[in-house]
């Protein structure tokens, strides 16, 4: 008959296992820590790395962190930045994209994908991950984060002439925005990207309302002012423009431009017979001079039948100022037409231009 096991026996053996549980358990931990401490250590000097603009050695430390500590999103998120710094963007995309498997909400890996695709020149991906990030979650500064995004997007929409997404994303940035002339100042200069001048002499509005001596603020409302066809607001802006910032050449040059478009309007209401006609002839002048100037830097000859023409009436003397004004803005239109065929035309806010596009039809 087999005897039983003593009970100390037993007891003992109790005790080693558990005695080798504890010391297994405590040995796990202490390889955890040190395998933390190491991680942390190769993260921090990838921190310093990165701080000094050697991209290459930073990268080296977030990979042997990670080597450590697989899963932490701190190291993969420092690696991809690094990446992201050295143009290594197809490694780039692939840390982020498992950032974003793991956390889809996080405003920052959303962001950076957003701007590796916009380089890679897929717009439209590149929209939807920037959109992402403004809606994401972000663990510092989230409200500025969130603007800084749009205002990338904004940025990305205009370059690719998506000029009527980019004026909604503005529109919702110009309802959430915080007082700031500065943000003001951009967005205006953003919505006469956009192709609305109304919208961007609010905002700067509202960015004199914060400082009546901000210079580029009264620039930028004169130039949206410009853009709507109110050249007369655009002249006091600009003068209020050189008052907070005197002889600035800039503004000096644009309001002498915006003097000569309010002195030889032809499309300005309630103007004399007299005044109609002693403005077409100046302009015609300027028309002819225009297309010879043009002629001649092109190598051609000066000398055209058209501008013949355009000489016999400007000698001739008017008989009927209305009929003579008539005849002086139809030859100015032919004048334009022949610049425009034989060398293109100048940019749309210069003065001949936007004085020919108001001729009364």
């Amino acid at each position: 008959m087999a005897t039983p096991p003593r009970r100390g026996t037993l007891t003992y053996t109790l005790l080693a296992l558990a005695a080798l549980f504890v010391a297994t358990a405590l040995l796990t931990r202490a390889y955890r820590a040190e395998r933390q401490q190491r991680a942390e250590m190769h993260f921090r000097s990838g921190q310093w790395l990165a701080g000094e603009g050697k991209n290459p050695e930073a990268a080296a430390e977030y990979r042997s962190a990670l080597s450590y500590m697989h899963r932490d999103p701190r190291y993969r998120l420092a690696l991809a930045l690094a990446l992201y710094r050295m143009r290594n963007w197809a490694e780039a995309q692939a840390h982020l994209l498992e950032l974003r498997n793991a956390d889809p909400a996080s405003g920052l890996t959303n962001l950076m994908l957003a701007r590796l695709a916009a380089a890679g020149g897929r717009t439209e991906e590149a929209a939807q991950f920037y959109r992402s990030a403004i809606h994401g979650l972000w663990t510092e500064k989230p409200r500025e984060n969130r603007i800084a995004a749009r205002f990338e997007l904004i940025d990305l929409l205009l370059k690719t002439k998506k000029r009527k997404q980019a004026l909604a994303q503005l529109l919702e940035l110009a309802a959430e925005a915080p007082a700031g002339a500065a943000l003001q100042r951009r967005m205006g200069g953003l919505f006469l990207q956009a192709g609305s001048p109304r919208d961007a002499a609010d905002a700067y509005r509202d960015a004199i309302g914060i400082d009546r001596r901000d210079a580029e603020a009264w620039r930028g409302l004169a130039e949206a002012e410009f853009a709507i066809g109110d050249y007369r607001a655009a002249r006091r802006s600009l003068q209020q423009a050189l008052e907070s910032n005197p002889g600035s050449p800039d503004v000096e040059r644009r309001l002498q431009q915006v003097e000569e478009i309010i002195q030889l309007d032809l499309g300005a209401p309630h103007i004399s017979s007299a005044a109609r006609y002693r403005r077409s002839r100046a302009l015609l002048r300027r028309a002819l001079a225009s297309l010879e100037a043009c002629l001649a830097e092109s190598g051609r000859p000066a000398g055209t039948p058209l501008g013949a023409e355009a000489e016999a009436l400007l000698q001739g003397r008017a008989k009927n100022r209305d009929q003579a004004a008539a005849e002086n803005i139809a030859m100015i239109q032919l004048l334009w037409t022949a610049r425009r065929d034989a060398c293109g035309l100048p940019p749309a806010g210069d003065p001949l231009a936007v004085l020919v596009a108001r001729l009364p039809q």
